[in-house]
């Protein structure tokens, strides 16, 4: 696509899942904003993952490097061998191919907004690790 600019309400994006079916407590569920193979964009990707209660999206590492923002809820986010405590508020700087992971600790849903410094996440080629973190 060509890149022009966009404007467009968040609900306007389907819902993505990444683990069990819609419906279940536990699911995680992403929508995906900025990607070149379906906005007039380039350069950036961007969109807002949901994490349930005591879900986590596991230790992985990928090539491009990712930005987290936290928009609410409270969890711990792996990077590289450390954990630290993630809430409302953080922005999460992530290193290019550095292991990183996160879990919601909280009651609430954990919210965040990523974005990676490429044309599109769908292009991204995410390499799980056998870390176990939490």
């Amino acid at each position: 696509m060509t890149d022009q600019s966009l404007i467009k309400n968040a609900k306007e994006y389907p819902w993505e899942y990444e683990i069990g079916e819609e419906g279940r407590d536990d699911v995680i569920r992403w929508r995906t904003f900025l990607a070149s193979d379906k906005t007039p964009s380039q350069g950036i990707s961007m969109g807002v993952l949901e994490i349930p209660p005591g879900a986590v999206l596991g230790a992985h590492h990928h090539s491009p490097i990712e930005v987290y923002y936290i928009t609410s809820g409270e969890g711990q986010c792996l990077c590289g061998d450390t954990v630290k405590p993630v809430c409302t508020g953080d922005v999460v700087y992530i290193p290019a191919d550095e292991v990183h992971g996160i879990k919601n600790i909280s009651d609430q849903l954990l919210v965040l907004e990523w974005v990676f410094a490429c044309d599109s996440w769908y292009d991204i080629k995410y390499h799980d690790d056998e870390v176990s973190f939490f």
